[in-house]
């Protein structure tokens, strides 16, 4: 699946809230933060923010997009760097340790779960801090309504790349296997948008694009999933729409030895 920056970024400000919220929660937990790994960093919101809270820390960006990394170079945000890496594959390649492994949006795209948490073990510190949020589409009405769609228009789940997010209890067992401290929890966050066609254009730079790529008739399938959205979504009284995304978070911290 191609990402088009552009399209991810029409959303910045709303996207970036849920990055700020853990940012802000994550710094507790930190004994330093000298160096960070932006974990799917897109066209570098993320990695923009971290390096605004964290001034003295160098910062890796990795991602497995050329037109996210392409954004992400030209923002010349200091004292980062950003590479091309599959992180379902070639984690590990990254060859450094940092303080700070922040996953913000992508971990929900990584295959193997317990590979990724194991793998960064071996990428932190002692005392370093894995800080993660993901969004909870599975539950999410824009997703639901897709799903039922897509079944409609003869697309099986097996045509489309699935998220390979956990659930919050296997999360948790997992974590607690590798890590000394483990906090979890989940937000719902309320984006006030200008209209149901707004919803489309946020999702197209995220979760539509899987769809859009292999249904044969895009625009009956966007109407359709248009036509289906107004049916559900009440206007408020100014005309905006407001689009629900709860997301679940996690911050886990490696053992001093």
């Amino acid at each position: 699946m191609q990402w088009n920056a552009t399209t991810y970024m029409e959303f910045e400000a709303q996207r970036n809230i849920a990055i700020i919220d853990l940012i802000q929660k994550v710094k507790p937990f930190l004994q330093k933060c000298e160096s960070i790994l932006d974990v799917g960093c897109g066209p570098a919101n993320s990695t923009r923010l971290l390096a605004e809270n964290f001034p003295n820390a160098s910062l890796l960006g990795i991602d497995n997009s050329t037109s996210m990394l392409k954004k992400a170079k030209s923002l010349e945000t200091t004292n980062c760097i950003f590479r091309f890496c599959d992180v379902n594959n070639d984690l590990l390649k990254v060859r450094q340790k940092f303080d700070l492994i922040f996953a913000n949006a992508s971990l929900h795209w990584i295959h193997n779960q317990e590979k990724f948490f194991k793998e960064v073990l071996q990428l932190l510190e002692p005392s370093g801090v894995l800080a993660v949020q993901i969004p909870l589409d599975t539950t999410s009405l824009f997703h639901q309504t897709l799903q039922n769609l897509a079944k409609d228009f003869g697309l099986e789940s097996k045509d489309i790349r699935a998220f390979y997010s956990l659930q919050r209890n296997e999360y948790y067992d997992i974590l607690v296997q590798h890590f000394q401290e483990v906090v979890l929890w989940e937000s719902t966050y309320i984006h006030p948008l200008e209209n149901i066609e707004s919803i489309l254009r946020w999702y197209r730079g995220s979760g539509l694009r899987a769809y859009l790529e292999i249904v044969r008739d895009k625009e009956a399938f966007e109407n359709e999933l248009l036509k289906r959205l107004q049916q559900q979504i009440q206007p408020q009284k100014n005309g905006n729409v407001l689009l629900a995304i709860p997301r679940l978070f996690f911050i886990a911290k490696k053992a001093t030895t």
